[in-house]
């Protein structure tokens, strides 16, 4: 009788609190797949979409198994015996084998039922095994002796199943190898003397297998026909060549495959196979080892997608949105809507306006003269150049060349002095300066810039520019997949980006209401717009400072010095003698050069005034774009960024074993 050696090691609660704990990582590991590829659907290649959401469905439905059962295949070329090895290890004759080739033509299933865990039909219908194939083991065998019922006790949970050749000429029949070879627990690969370096095996299904070492049985049989200890040397080549593969090798004690020598037809290696294959089912980890292999595999696949492309590394890696990368992007902005020219237009604001309050009346009698002749001038001009016929790229109302236009010329550069172009034509720049408050009266404070002819006022150019270069900041270093999506999630932002910057000048132009556009606006960018500070949204004109009032009252008090020199002097000329003539003209002199005097100082102490309100205006200006800029282009990078952060820490804990990108 060949009884099935009893193996008194075997410790079933040892056996199921590693499984179970194994279980609870893969669980994890799980989970952590799943969440990483639904974060990044939309971001993988196809291929390894679809490979991940296989290794995924192929947890879930084994999960829903029982785990009491490991199905095992056996695999193996055209003649190599495998069916013979079969039934030697399901002890009676249950599968086919012969001469004629391909001997195995359907997949054929003996499986050992585990008493109180009924029969393992889910697990065999997954597989696709026809009931008509299949064979439950519930009494003796005669064939080749009796296999006793604690031989039989170690066999419960086993499923073994025979597999068609895998270079066999039928058709399908590779295809059927192909698709079980996925979704068992176990392989063992039946090889013979003759073939077992068949360079098919080693490169379609051992070198592919390698990261399934662990749930893999090497097995040379047919060992009958090799002379004397030839057997050994033929073992020693085939380890060789699994070590070539990359296929680890569970000898002493590691884990790895397992390399048997075997003869199906004297009997010979069978029942260390057995005791392997018995010590392997008990352990109850088949399942969970195959699953992680699977989750091995295609997370390392995966890896490129996520690994950072340069030298700096980690999941906490400082890549994306820095202090450094926002403040230039505001600083372009800026530039781009001509905060820091809009900054020096109301600092020259108001000084004039310091001037005109403070300055002799007969200066402020010669600024009104001139502005009122500049004002004429202007809408003279106007007038003309809405006469001239129109040409491509010129806006009709104002007759100017627009900034789209500039665009589409040679060079793509907006005309000079637009708006946020440095070194602007200094007329234009006047321009600017005269819309700060300039009344007939000389005594107006510098206000916004109003805007509500419709035309563009950001330079499109160095908009693009700034977004080109905050991708370029915020994705270095990211693999190609997720700089694209970054990039792409900016340009979609950066669409209207100039449009809504146009608004936020033009709405800066209007304190006292938000215009029909500017409120469609506001709804749209709300998030931002409540958190700014109102006199950013609606800036007040400053107030007018106290000692203008004091330099007013002495100017008058020195213009009437100077009136009283003067009609002391022309008494004095026409023989009055009121007062001394030179006490005249020293009061004249005396007046006229205290106004100056005045006039100068008054000038030199609003120099910080005007420099302040002129960083306060452009600061109004830049947080305007800032915010602007944060809710078009920023947020969304930040967004995709966050994503990618999270996804590599999912990547992480789905690679397990302490794995770092």
């Amino acid at each position: 009788m060949t009884a099935w050696p009893m193996r008194d090691t075997h410790s079933r609660d040892g056996y199921d609190n590693q499984a179970s704990g194994e279980q609870s990582v893969l669980g994890r590991r799980m989970a952590a797949l799943r969440r990483l590829v639904d974060l990044s659907r939309t971001r993988l290649p196809r291929q390894l979409l679809a490979e991940a959401d296989r290794v995924l469905d192929a947890a879930d439905a084994r999960e829903r198994l029982s785990r009491r059962y490991t199905t095992v295949a056996i695999a193996g070329a055209t003649g190599s015996g495998k069916s013979s090895l079969f039934n030697a290890l399901a002890g009676t004759r249950l599968s086919q084998a012969g001469m004629r080739r391909p001997t195995t033509a359907t997949p054929v299933a003996c499986s050992w039922e585990v008493p109180g865990a009924g029969p393992a039909d889910g697990l065999l219908d997954r597989l696709g095994i026809p009931p008509s194939t299949r064979r439950l083991m519930r009494q003796e065998s005669d064939w080749r002796g009796r296999i006793d019922e604690g031989a039989r006790s170690e066999l419960e949970g086993l499923i073994l199943i025979d597999l068609p050749d895998h270079d066999s000429a039928a058709e399908g029949h590779r295809e059927q190898v192909e698709r079980l070879l996925r979704l068992v627990d176990a392989v063992v690969w039946v090889v013979d003397p003759e073939k077992y370096a068949d360079a098919v095996l080693h490169e379609r299904y051992l070198r592919p297998l390698a990261g399934y070492a662990e749930v893999t049985f090497i097995v040379l049989n047919q060992t009958d026909r090799l002379p004397g200890d030839a057997t050994g040397a033929v073992l020693n080549d085939l380890r060789r060549l699994l070590d070539e593969d990359g296929m680890a090798l569970g000898e002493h004690g590691e884990p790895g495959a397992r390399v048997l020598a075997t003869s199906a037809l004297v009997g010979e290696g069978i029942d260390e196979l057995r005791t392997e294959l018995a010590s392997f089912v008990a352990e109850r980890r088949a399942a969970s080892l195959r699953l992680s292999a699977d989750l091995d595999v295609v997370v390392q696949r995966l890896r490129p997608s996520y690994e950072n492309q340069g030298p700096v590394t980690g999941v906490n890696a400082p890549t994306g949105l820095t202090e450094d990368v926002r403040e230039v992007f505001s600083d372009q902005l800026a530039r781009a809507a001509g905060a820091m020219v809009a900054g020096q237009a109301a600092e020259r604001a108001w000084l004039r306006s310091a001037e005109r309050a403070c300055g002799t009346p007969w200066a402020q009698l010669h600024h009104w003269y001139e502005g009122r002749r500049s004002r004429k001038r202007v809408a003279a001009l106007a007038a003309a150049e809405t006469d001239v016929e129109l040409g491509p790229g010129v806006d009709e109302v104002s007759g100017e060349a627009t900034v789209d236009a500039a665009v589409h010329m040679p060079g793509g550069d907006a005309p000079e002095g637009a708006a946020g172009q440095p070194h602007g034509d200094p007329l234009l720049d006047m321009d600017a300066t005269r819309r700060y408050g300039d009344d007939e009266d000389g005594s107006a404070l510098p206000g916004p810039l109003p805007g509500g002819d419709g035309r563009p006022r950001v330079a499109r150019p160095v908009v693009a520019h700034a977004v080109r270069t905050v991708v370029e900041q915020a994705a270095a270093g990211l693999p190609e997949t997720w700089r694209r999506s970054v990039r792409e999630a900016a340009w979609r932002g950066a669409a209207g980006l100039p449009e809504a910057l146009d608004e936020m000048l033009r709405e800066g132009a209007e304190p006292d209401g938000w215009s029909s556009q500017g409120a469609a606006s506001a709804n749209r960018r709300s998030e931002h717009a409540e958190t700014a500070a109102p006199e950013a949204r609606h800036p007040a004109p400053p107030r007018r400072p106290f000692w203008w009032n004091l330099a007013l009252v002495g100017q008058l008090f020195l213009l009437l010095v100077q009136l009283g020199g003067a009609g002391c002097v022309v008494a004095a000329s026409l023989g009055v003698d009121l007062v001394p003539h030179w006490v005249g003209v020293v009061v004249l002199v005396g007046g006229v050069l205290g106004g100056s005097l005045l006039s100068w100082g008054c000038r030199f102490a609003a120099r910080g005034p005007a420099a302040e309100h002129g960083r306060r205006e452009e600061w109004r200006l830049r947080r305007l774009v800032t915010g602007c800029g944060q809710v078009h282009v920023l947020e969304p990078v930040a967004a995709e960024l966050l994503r990618y952060r999270e996804v590599r820490e999912q990547y992480v804990i789905a690679a397990g074993d302490g794995a770092t990108l």
